[in-house]
């Protein structure tokens, strides 16, 4: 693999003049199961037992003063019930679990997918706004996707995704490395055609952060001087296009432009001389 490929929208061209890109948080990206590990019934009910036990040792008055122990009980009770009944099912239970995991993992880490390949008819329709925008190719050995280190955090190397049939199932308790990281790059086998390598990275690392609820938007920025090719979709605007034009020159790569196979369901491309 000596390129990685990004696909952008028409108004993302911003792009080939700040190299700023986001590092989403998992709960951003567009796929519904993206970081959810699955849990046994086994394991859950484990976790409804632990949690019942401890809610039920938090909410005990038993060390207060004599003379206002029981009023004090009865208020435990009654805030006792309201916490055992938001986890009475097991379905409330693993619910609980992804909201826990996911506040912890949405608030601190980003993902930027990028793919092995530049010709998916599919990432181009959805990712370029049906051919009208644009993939940047990338240099995968250029040191950025080497990974880093600071105080702040740190930035993986490129990592593949694992496409599989089955959700990853983790045991209750603390995660080991492993299961962190297969619960990062593990996705269902409906998204193999992407051919998915990921950064992933703490969000204190950005180089810019904009205000946006639930979560804000991380941008990072990309070394100009990793950028290989700029393939432009066929029906990009011919504005656009032009702006492109004048990107690909001053970065000094080659520019294409996305054609259909005269004879398949192919995706060519022809180079554009600027």
């Amino acid at each position: 693999m000596s390129s990685v490929y990004k696909y952008f929208p028409p108004d993302r061209k911003s792009f080939l003049e700040d190299f700023l890109i986001r590092f989403s948080p998992p709960v951003e990206l567009n796929d519904p199961f993206e970081c959810l590990p699955a849990f046994t019934l086994a394991d859950l009910e484990k976790i409804a037992a632990h949690v019942r036990e401890s809610i039920e040792r938090r909410h005990n008055a038993d060390d207060a003063p004599e003379d206002i122990r029981e009023i004090a009980n009865e208020i435990m009770e009654i805030k006792k019930k309201k916490a055992l009944e938001r986890y009475d099912s097991l379905d409330k239970v693993r619910s609980a679990c992804y909201d826990i995991a996911g506040s912890n993992i949405n608030s601190g880490l980003g993902i930027l997918s990028l793919s092995r390949r530049w010709n998916s008819s599919l990432m181009w329709s959805h990712y370029t706004s049906s051919y009208s925008g644009f993939c940047v190719g990338f240099n995968s050995l250029h040191d950025y996707f080497k990974g880093d280190g600071s105080s702040l955090g740190n930035r993986s190397k490129l990592l593949s995704v694992r496409y599989s049939e089955k959700r990853v199932v983790v045991p209750p308790g603390d995660f080991t490395e492993e299961d962190i990281r297969d619960i990062l790059l593990t996705k269902s086998k409906d998204w193999e055609y992407e051919q998915e390598e990921r950064l992933i990275s703490s969000l204190f690392l950005a180089t810019q952060r904009k205000h946006k609820e639930p979560y804000p938007i991380d941008l990072f920025k990309l070394p100009s001087d990793a950028v290989t090719e700029i393939i432009v979709g066929s029906r990009m605007d011919s504005k656009i296009l032009e702006f492109v034009k004048t990107a690909s020159s001053a970065l000094n790569v080659k520019l294409y432009q996305t054609k259909a196979s005269e004879m398949t369901f192919d995706i060519d491309r022809i180079e554009i001389e600027i």
